[in-house]
């Protein structure tokens, strides 16, 4: 099964995580797929620059991959030194290499991998986003919205403490870790 048949495969359980990432996207997947291009010629498959990139680019390869246009990532990742630093993108004209249908593909591709949530950063979402949520639970709600208890995914939660933590959200495409 290729690589983007995983993350396909992956996509239609709801979301990708980034421990599925960590999994999928490996130094040798990611040198099978360059080396299975056409349009790459085989000397510019450098081993050493994908494996030195990849922990930092995961989420912009698997976002590539998803969306077809694999055959960008050596000039996104080395030329442009593009890597996840980028996401959540707010706009498609982040890429100006790539043609505009294509840039809005990537764009709304990028929340099939949900960013990873962080503590006291109030976050805002395009509506339908689906959350790394795992488990959700009312807990309380008010005026300024309704607080859950949620269970992450694994990968998803920057904090020291793993797995579950309470949000509030004050709209659908909106949330804040507290």
């Amino acid at each position: 099964m290729s690589l983007q048949e995983r993350l396909v495969e992956r996509k239609r359980l709801g979301f990708i995580s980034v421990k599925v990432l960590e999994e999928l996207i490996t130094p040798s997947s990611v040198q099978q797929l360059l080396s299975q291009d056409a349009s790459v010629p085989v000397h510019q498959v450098d081993q050493d620059y994908v494996v030195k990139a990849l922990p930092r680019a995961r989420k912009l390869i698997a976002v590539l991959v998803l969306t077809g246009l694999e055959q960008h990532i050596l000039e996104i990742i080395s030329e442009r030194r593009m890597t996840d630093d980028i996401f959540p993108i707010d706009n498609w004209w982040t890429f100006p290499s790539l043609a505009a249908e294509d840039a809005k593909c990537v764009y709304s591709e990028q929340w099939t991998i949900p960013p990873v949530l962080k503590r006291g950063k109030h976050l805002q979402f395009p509506e339908g986003v689906i959350l790394p949520f795992l488990s959700k639970r009312c807990v309380s709600y008010g005026s300024f919205g309704i607080v859950y208890r949620v269970e992450i995914a694994d990968g998803h939660l920057d904090s020291q403490v793993l797995g579950s933590a309470k949000v509030r959200t004050v709209s659908r495409a909106s949330v804040s870790l507290i």
